[in-house]
């Protein structure tokens, strides 16, 4: 699961193109510190956000972080108003929510890229080379990009492709990656829930490795929503998600890894209305004291999925069951969905 970025002189930031993104006072005071500290950007404007380029170090990665009194509003609406039945959690400035971290803001470390080393280039500009066959094509936001492997390769195909993610401690490893040199200037770090971009100024953006349903039903319409908003009028949306049916039937409860001297124990469950996935995971290095994380995936079976999409003004084209054009059925090992945000026009100039 996947789960920015960096630039000489840093332009002010207003409230309008510092638009979108929030986390915890804690993540606001630390923003405020990292811009006291970019003197040296030189950041670039991408669809209403500041995208900057410099280099992959903790002072140079740029936060983007909604102000607070833009929070009064509901993020599933996009503007002050009332929120759907429900959802009123959403509506709350973000002085008022639980000051304790989400499991996502924990779990993607450094450590994740060792647990998830056989995810390779090659097989990310394979993957790449699908979705271009799939219309993927013009200015793109590869959402929850982690390192940057797909970023790289949207890059290396011609894309207009920029990456943001929640993680630093991934966005920062992004320039040890072949190719790394290429996300210079082109990574953010943000919430997926609130981005930092203009309204239709995207051609596509993809979400992929299980990247969606970290939330509960009112978090995850607020991330379909602002990608919505985001997209221009028949742009193209991608999912990557687990396969509800063949996670249900197949669940290993506990697994043991162990290479290179470091051991992996992993223990899985299904919450009572089998709708979500839990990991606990137990990383262990000699001479370390073990690390432990865990997971909690929402399992979107279709019929859920194209009707969140439906509410929220998408489209579904196409459902696979993996990258390569695998047939999506119960036992595919994944629920890859094109969707395509309704209205007229097209996207991407033919």
């Amino acid at each position: 699961m996947g789960s920015i970025a960096s630039g000489s002189r840093r332009p002010a930031l207003s409230s309008e193109n510092l638009a979108h993104g929030a986390r915890s006072r804690r993540s606001r005071s630390s923003l405020a510190r990292r811009s006291r500290k970019a003197a040296c950007f030189t950041c670039k404007e991408v669809g209403g956000g500041w995208i900057g380029s410099h280099d992959h170090s903790s002072a140079h990665i740029l936060c983007c972080l909604r102000a607070q009194h833009e929070m009064r509003g509901c993020p599933v609406v996009g503007k002050p108003a009332a929120c759907p039945a429900g959802m009123s959690e959403c509506c709350q400035p973000m002085s008022s929510k639980p000051s304790f971290p989400a499991w996502f803001e924990t779990a993607f470390r450094a450590e994740y890229l060792e647990v998830y080393a056989h995810r390779d280039q090659a097989s990310a500009r394979a993957e790449v080379g699908f979705l271009l066959d799939q219309g993927l094509c013009g200015k793109v936001l590869d959402l929850c990009c982690g390192q940057g492997r797909h970023l790289i390769a949207m890059r290396d195909e011609g894309l207009e492709a920029f990456g943001m993610d929640l993680s630093q401690e991934l966005l920062m490893r992004a320039g040890a990656l072949e190719g790394g040199q290429k996300t210079v200037g082109s990574l953010a770090r943000a919430d997926q829930r609130m981005l930092p971009l203009r309204d239709e100024c995207l051609d596509g953006a993809t979400l992929l490795f299980s990247s969606f349903g970290y939330h509960d039903d009112c978090g995850d319409a607020a991330v379909i929503e602002d990608l919505r908003r985001v997209l221009k009028p028949q742009g193209l949306l991608v999912l990557d998600l687990m396969n509800p049916d063949s996670i249900r039937a197949g669940l290993v409860p506990h697994s043991v890894r162990e290479e290179q001297g470091l051991r992996l124990e992993e223990t899985r469950s299904l919450s009572e209305d089998r709708r979500r996935v839990r990991k606990r995971v137990r990383f262990i290095r000699p001479g370390s004291e073990p690390l432990v994380w865990e997971e909690d995936v929402r399992l979107y079976d279709p019929a859920d999925l194209d009707a969140l999409l439906e509410d929220h003004g998408f489209v579904a084209e196409s459902r696979w069951g993996g990258f390569g054009a695998k047939v999506f059925n119960a036992q595919a090992p994944r629920q890859l969905v094109f969707a395509r945000r309704a209205a007229g026009g097209t996207s991407c100039p033919v």
